[in-house]
C-alpha cells in the first residue's frame, strides 16, 4: 500500500541545514531522515548544507515550492535559493538565531517548532522524531553492559552532567560517546566519537540510555531527537528531571532520576527485568506516532495552509 494517496499533490521540496560529513551536527540528521521520508511520499527534494556550495547551480536550476530551514538563519541562506523558492519555512528547534520578537521580524512564511513559543507568523507544532529503520537496527558486543550517553562536552551543565553520571558510576557502568569527553571531569569514561549509522546499534546494546536536554530547551519545552531514537530502539531510557517530558505522552515510557537513590531503583528493578513491557510498548508507540513520515506530512500540510 502507498504511504500517500495516488491524487495528492506532489512538490519539489528544500532541506537546508549546517554542518557536513566532518561536522555532523543535529540538522544533518534531522534532515537526512526527512528527506528520506519526503522522498517515500513521492516529492522531489534537495538537502543540502549552507556551508557547501558545489551543488547550487542543479538546485537553482528550477524553482522549489517550499524550503524548511533546519535552523539556518535567513542571513545564511544563499540569495539564489531564497530567490527560487515559493514559501519559506523556519524549524525553530532552538533559540540559537532566533527569539519570539526577532523570528516575527525575519521574512520566512511560517514557523515550525517543537517549543512552547508562540510566534504571530503562521506556525504549527512539529515535534522532533525517529526514523523508522534504527528498528532494523543491529547489536554490537563492544557496548554491551553500559549505561551509554550520546553527546557534546560541553554542551550541558556540570550540575546536569553531575546529577546523571555519578550516581551512575556509583552503581552502573557508565560510557560516553562523542567529541570533547576527553577533556571533561569525565574522561575516563570517554569512549570516543559514534559514526552516525551507529547511533541505532549503539542503543540496541547497551544496558540502557541517559538523557539529558540543554536548560534553554527545557525552559521552552524542546524534547531533543535522542529521546525518540532511544526509545524506538528498543532501549530503556533514563532521564534528569524534565517536568514536561515527564506529563507529555512519552513520560510514561522513561525512567527519571531525581536523587542519587532513584538511580540504583531503577537500575536494580531494570536488572531484574521489571521493564520489559514497558520497553516494548514504548518502542511501538514511537515508531507509529513519532516518525518522519508523520512529520513530513506535518509540513506538507503547514505548506498548504499558506
Amino acid at each position: 500500500m502507498s504511504d500517500t494517496p495516488l491524487d495528492s499533490k506532489k512538490y519539489r521540496i528544500g532541506l537546508l541545514h549546517h554542518g557536513n560529513k566532518t561536522n555532523i551536527w543535529g540538522s544533518v540528521i534531522t534532515t537526512k531522515y526527512l528527506e528520506k521520508a519526503l522522498l517515500k511520499l513521492g516529492h522531489d527534494v534537495y538537502n543540502i548544507s549552507v556551508t557547501q556550495h558545489e551543488d547550487y547551480p542543479t538546485i537553482l536550476s528550477k524553482k522549489t515550492d517550499f524550503f524548511i530551514s533546519e535552523g539556518v538563519p535567513e542571513w545564511q541562506i544563499p540569495k539564489g535559493v531564497w530567490d527560487t523558492t515559493d514559501k519559506k519555512i523556519f524549524w525553530w528547534l532552538s533559540e540559537l538565531w532566533y527569539d519570539v520578537d526577532n523570528i516575527d521580524t525575519s521574512n520566512f512564511d511560517a514557523i515550525a517548532t517543537n517549543s512552547n513559543l508562540e510566534p504571530k507568523k503562521p506556525h504549527a507544532k512539529i515535534d522532533l522524531a525517529v526514523d523508522a529503520g534504527i528498528h532494523y537496527a543491529g547489536v554490537n558486543e563492544a557496548y554491551m553492559g553500559y549505561y551509554a550517553y550520546i553527546g557534546l562536552y560541553p554542551h550541558k551543565s556540570i550540575e546536569q552532567m553531575d546529577g546523571l553520571f555519578l550516581p551512575c558510576i556509583k552503581y552502573g557502568k557508565l560510557g560516553l560517546w562523542g567529541k570533547g569527553w576527553v577533556k571533561s571531569p569525565y574522561k575516563e569514561y570517554d569512549k570516543g566519537v559514534l559514526e552516525l549509522n551507529e547511533i541505532g546499534t549503539l542503543y540496541k546494546s547497551v544496558k540502557a540510555a541517559l538523557l539529558l536536554t540543554e536548560m534553554k530547551q527545557k525552559a521552552k519545552n524542546m524534547i531533543n531527537n535522542r529521546v525518540y531514537e532511544v526509545l524506538g530502539s528498543g532501549c530503556l531510557a533514563i532521564s534528569e528531571p524534565f517536568e514536561y517530558l515527564e506529563n507529555s505522552d512519552l513520560g510514561k515510557y522513561i525512567q527519571f532520576v531525581k536523587k542519587d537513590e532513584d538511580m540504583k531503583t531503577i537500575l536494580e528493578r531494570h536488572e531484574a527485568g521489571e521493564f520489559k513491557q514497558t520497553i516494548v510498548a514504548a518502542q511501538r508507540y514511537v515508531l507509529e506516532n513519532h516518525n518522519y513520515i508523520k512529520r513530513a506530512e506535518q509540513f506538507i500540510k503547514l505548506f498548504e495552509s499558506l
